[in-house]
């Protein structure tokens, strides 16, 4: 609970706002789809969609109800809306009385501690009866609008810096999908152009048995979609089936193997990932293992794979079938391969995975500034709601921001 200053006074929510939650109206993505339009539709955090009419249209807060990760500091809890609106039965709708700003309510609400009030095992829940226990401090207004000043000037800042991050992000994502595509276009004659089956000793599917939890040490771990990510293995989130499973030896991996992923939605199916480990393991029916001759180094055919052009591939032979794409093991096997000298193939496959190991760096220090910044956000509204950021030109916000 943030400690409110004493010459505040704190009310219970519900005596502060109006609540007309009793006029929501929730309409299904199928109805809303028979009614285009240009009202926005709005749920527990934020805009859902559009649609024809409104049933709001004035200035209000929006709390969610369900749906919010009401115990995680750093979410958003709270929104303000303005002019015609639709609003669904997941947010209650706040009217503020004249004596509560609906930005400091807003700020406050998103700051709040809902222990205590949010309920729920699966789903968090904050009952219109518990939302108007929540207790809110009650500065005069004036004050309530110099600290929304405030914490505005300072979340501008953070808005921008964040923001700043993001873009850094996604560069350094953009300059290692331009490297792989670098290090994946010939360069010389002494390249040849063949397929994956050309040059596959073993294409072949994985395990349809049902997998479960680990119950014995020996158990073998069985590889799914979900445990290829970024062209390497994933091992968390694993199934298993026990050592004497009928499909073993057969089917258990072996160092240099790759597996490629056949069946998921369009954005992610086909990416593939190259088994280097000595642990037991196998793979489930949604992948496709390839094992290749000596020619081929696995880790430049996982390369190509998920290259710019393999992914191109990919896209125009996948088939749709039922919300999944799918691309089969003949498809596979005539998966173009440009294939250079296997010392060719080895030079590239290190060049390209120094670019890998410095954008896993520069993630993981961009990562460590977006948790200080979300830190910062929030040491900010706990600044705000303890009556410690009133005077704009406080030293603060410098206080704060020192490791």
């Amino acid at each position: 609970m943030i400690p409110f200053p004493s010459s505040w006074r704190v009310h219970d929510l519900g005596g502060l706002v109006e609540i007309l939650d009793s006029r929501r109206i929730p309409v299904s993505a199928k109805e809303r789809a028979k009614r285009p339009g240009k009202v926005p539709y709005y749920g527990a955090t934020g805009q859902v969609g559009t649609i024809d009419e409104a049933i709001f249209d004035e200035p209000l807060v929006l709390l969610g109800e369900d749906g919010v990760q009401f115990f995680d500091p750093s979410k958003r809890k709270s929104y303000l809306i303005e002019g015609r609106a639709w609003v669904n039965n997941h947010a209650h709708v706040l009217r503020p009385h004249d004596v509560l700003d609906r930005r400091f309510l807003s700020y406050y609400l998103d700051a709040a501690d809902y222990r205590g009030f949010a309920n729920g095992t699966t789903r968090l829940k904050l009952t219109q009866a518990a939302m108007r226990r929540i207790p809110v401090p009650l500065p005069v207004l004036d004050e309530q609008r110099r600290i929304v000043a405030t914490l505005e000037d300072h979340l501008s800042r953070l808005d921008v810096a964040e923001s700043s991050l993001r873009l850094a992000m996604q560069k350094i994502d953009a300059m290692a999908t331009a490297s792989l595509d670098r290090q994946t276009t010939a360069e010389s004659r002494a390249w040849r152009d063949t397929t994956v089956g050309a040059v596959a000793e073993l294409v072949e599917y994985g395990s349809s048995a049902k997998c479960a939890g680990q119950v014995a040490d020996s158990d073998v771990p069985v590889l799914r979609m979900g445990n290829i990510q970024n062209g390497k293995i994933n091992w968390t989130g694993l199934k298993y089936l026990p050592a004497g499973h009928a499909e073993f030896p057969k089917l258990l991996l072996q160092s240099g193997d790759l597996v490629f992923n056949r069946t998921n939605s369009a954005e992610l199916v086909g990416k593939s990932a190259v088994f280097e480990d000595t642990r037991a393991a196998s793979f489930a029916s949604y992948l496709i293992r390839v094992r290749f001759g000596q020619e081929v180094n696995p880790a430049w055919a996982n390369m190509v794979i998920n290259s710019p052009a393999g992914r191109r591939y990919v896209k125009s032979v996948a088939s749709q079938q039922v919300g999944q794409a799918n691309v089969n093991g003949t498809k596979l096997k005539a998966f173009p391969l440009p294939l250079p000298p296997l010392d060719e193939q080895s030079r590239r496959v290190r060049a390209y995975e120094e670019v890998v190991g410095s954008r896993e760096r520069l993630r993981h220090q961009i990562a460590d500034s977006m948790v200080r910044a979300a830190a910062l956000r929030r040491s900010l509204l706990t600044a705000a709601f303890s009556g410690r950021l009133t005077n704009p030109s406080s030293e603060l916000v410098e206080e704060l921001e020192s490791p």
